[in-house]
């Protein structure tokens, strides 16, 4: 479907509005969840962490198996961060 983005703008509009958004909304939420109590930092960027989650989760093939712990893998990576000395 994205793929066909560019020929099919008002197409891939109405998957991004219809499909896509409402799932981001269902991460975003539960992110807002988790500053309220207190897992998630309070200045953490919602939309980037959400697009880092999502990303990280749909990148792949369908075809190319995913270790049955990698969304839980992606989600601790997220949280503790990349940086050295991070915690």
């Amino acid at each position: 479907m994205v793929g066909a983005a560019e020929k099919h703008p008002e197409l891939y509009a109405r998957y991004r509005q219809d499909v896509i958004e409402p799932r981001r909304e269902v991460f975003r939420d539960v992110l807002r969840r988790g500053v309220r109590t207190g897992e998630v930092r309070p200045d953490v960027d919602v939309e980037a962490a959400v697009t880092m989650l999502i990303g990280s989760l749909t990148g792949r093939f369908p075809t190319e198996r995913q270790p049955d712990d990698f969304p839980d893998a992606v989600v601790d990576t997220l949280l503790r961060g990349v940086a050295a000395g991070a915690s």
